[in-house]
């Protein structure tokens, strides 16, 4: 019996060990982006947004160049490819009302999992003052 629990300890500790530990974006750096760019954060990230539509690679380099480290680049990236697949207003309007309150619903709660952050840390997502009407 000893063995069998040995064994058990053994494969948890295994498995975890490969499971990369990551504080996405609950970090002194991410988070002072954040503050850094409170009242523009949707621009921000949609300045990176439509490029990351098709180029993970783009979008982890365009999103570390705002300050953003690499996993919270990822989730970002995540983010972006949820609003794609699951609201349409959002691939023609990435920052319309229709796009961000769709994203709120469908993809924000994933990102604050994968972030480690809670909603109050991020920065609200605000409609850009010039956008099309379709």
């Amino acid at each position: 019996m000893y063995a069998y629990i040995c064994f058990a300890v053994f494969i948890v500790v295994s498995i975890a060990s490969q499971i990369p530990f990551d504080n996405g974006c609950n970090n002194a750096q991410d988070l002072a982006v954040f503050k850094k760019d409170w009242d523009n954060f949707t621009q921000t990230i949609q300045g990176c947004g439509t490029d990351c539509y098709f180029s993970e690679s783009y979008c982890e380099s365009c999103l570390g160049g705002v300050g953003f480290t690499k996993e919270c680049a990822d989730c970002f990236y995540a983010d972006i490819q949820c609003s794609v697949k699951n609201c349409d207003s959002c691939y023609l309007e990435p920052t319309s009302p229709s796009c961000l309150n769709c994203t709120a619903v469908n993809c924000t709660p994933a990102l604050l999992v994968c972030g480690h952050i809670t909603a109050n840390q991020l920065p609200p997502a605000k409609p850009s003052l010039v956008y099309r009407k379709i």
